[in-house]
């Protein structure tokens, strides 16, 4: 066979092969160079044929790694020990406990193009949404622990690296389980959220920093509570507005507005909100008066304005010790006292019981402040806050699991220590000091257990 045909047949074999290498083993294009390096040794094909060939696989191989997108993983594993010690009374005779625990989640994300990435998370834990934690010995003769899927969504951003025209900035579509974009890492952002829950529907974030020292957000979202087939699906909207300020080199300010629309919201969800006794509910937890967090015992919606701000100071003089101050407030526009004799509801056994709500307040705010003092990555970091959040200040089933163990009806305060011990490992050991506000017969749901002393010992580890 002449070296021309040889050619221009490993041409035709390359072209073909090109389309099918996006999704060969990287294996197969390593073949495809040591075939042409031996037609060279061979003599089949001169240098000139050799480079013209080189070339041609070095140009397919470039075009094959354009179009696959680049894909990226990290994540962390925390270990937790941790103690409860019991008042009593007013709570119930409980015995001190304490248990171990882990955490671990996955992070993984695609860069599809400029334009769209695909992200996810998968991490341990139970069947519970607002905690990926793993106790040791929770389940039987050292059974496998489950590994459940956190987060998966996909982001458009409609400008790419770009910014929106005339007014810069950047946008972010959000579609599927996605972090709650309505958190800040600032201080202890806890009063409403836990932390764990990631709403599903969609969301949309702007940003701005076109002003000097100035930098804009809003975050708007809707997302879809439970997916009912006959009748309208309880929902959540949500709007935020918000800002960060810096004053001056040592001094900065942020604050922002968020408004939460509890929307279509029906019997079983009130009911969840008081107890989870009352239904099927994955997670522990109640505080909502049964009639009060709507104004109805059979559902209707529940609007929230929430608040918060914060203050940072980092002067040469202290440099290793910067200071943050902080502080959220709230109010359930919708909450409303509870006027209820003698309501009927069937438990999960199937008995029936009657639930008294006449007399209990309307309690629908909620507020907290605090304060930060340290660097982690130099000294140690310590903090300490006061939170208090009314029976009817937000949905129970959403609020943080370790302040108040899912509750509301409840006030307290957190002291937390956090150091780097070596890189990407830190050692946390966090208080939480836990009463009820209101303990009258109406509260009942909410009371027990409520005086008590939580204490968790971490060490995290990122990767």
């Amino acid at each position: 066979m002449e070296r021309k045909t040889v050619t221009w047949v490993l041409l035709g074999v390359i072209g073909l092969a090109a389309p099918a290498a996006a999704a060969a083993p990287e294996g197969d294009d390593v073949a495809l160079q040591e075939l042409i390096r031996i037609l060279r040794q061979k003599g089949l094909i001169d240098d000139d044929q050799y480079m013209e060939l080189q070339e041609k696989a070095d140009k397919d191989e470039a075009e094959k790694e354009s179009w696959l997108p680049k894909v990226s993983f990290w994540g962390d594993i925390r270990g937790r020990w941790e103690y409860f010690h019991y008042d009593s009374p007013p709570s119930p005779a409980r015995d001190d406990r304490s248990r171990l625990r882990y955490r671990f989640r996955l992070n993984g994300k695609a860069d599809v193009n400029d334009y769209v990435d695909v992200l996810f998370r998968l991490a341990s834990g139970d069947d519970d949404d607002r905690s990926t934690n793993q106790t040791l010995g929770s389940s039987l003769d050292f059974d496998s622990d489950p590994i459940r899927i956190d987060r998966a969504y996909f982001a458009i951003s409609p400008f790419g690296a770009g910014e929106m025209p005339g007014i810069g900035g950047d946008a972010r579509f959000e579609f599927g389980k996605v972090g709650n974009p309505f958190v800040w890492k600032v201080g202890k952002d806890f009063m409403l959220w836990d932390h764990d829950i990631n709403p599903e529907g969609l969301s949309l974030k702007l940003s701005n920093d076109s002003f000097d020292g100035l930098d804009l957000f809003a975050n708007y979202g809707y997302y879809v509570i439970d997916e009912n087939s006959t009748s309208k699906d309880p929902y959540m909207m949500a709007g935020q507005l918000g800002g960060e300020y810096e004053i001056a080199a040592p001094f900065q300010v942020g604050a922002r507005v968020s408004y939460f629309h509890f929307g279509s919201l029906n019997q079983a969800f009130v009911e969840r909100g008081a107890s989870s006794v009352f239904s099927s509910s994955i997670t522990d937890g109640g505080g909502n008066i049964l009639d009060g967090l709507t104004g109805s015992a059979t559902g209707g919606a529940a609007n929230v304005i929430e608040t918060t701000a914060y203050f940072k100071a980092q002067c040469d003089c202290a440099e290793d010790w910067p200071m943050t101050f902080y502080g959220s407030y709230s109010r359930n526009l919708d909450a409303s006292p509870g006027a209820l004799v003698g309501y009927p509801v069937t438990l999960p056994d199937g008995s029936m019981t009657m639930v008294t709500t006449l007399g209990a307040s309307a309690d629908g705010s909620a507020w907290g402040a605090g304060m930060e003092l340290g660097d982690e990555t130099r000294w140690i970091k310590a903090g300490f806050g006061y939170w208090y959040v009314g029976a009817n200040a937000f949905p129970s089933m959403f609020t943080d699991s370790d302040l108040f163990d899912g509750f509301t009806n409840r006030e307290g305060w957190a002291v937390y220590l956090s150091r780097q011990i070596w890189k990407n490992t830190d050692l946390n050991w966090t208080v939480f000091v836990s009463d009820p506000i209101h303990e009258g017969s109406q509260y009942t749901v909410s009371v027990p257990n409520s005086d008590r002393i939580r204490s968790q010992l971490d060490i995290s580890i990122k990767f």
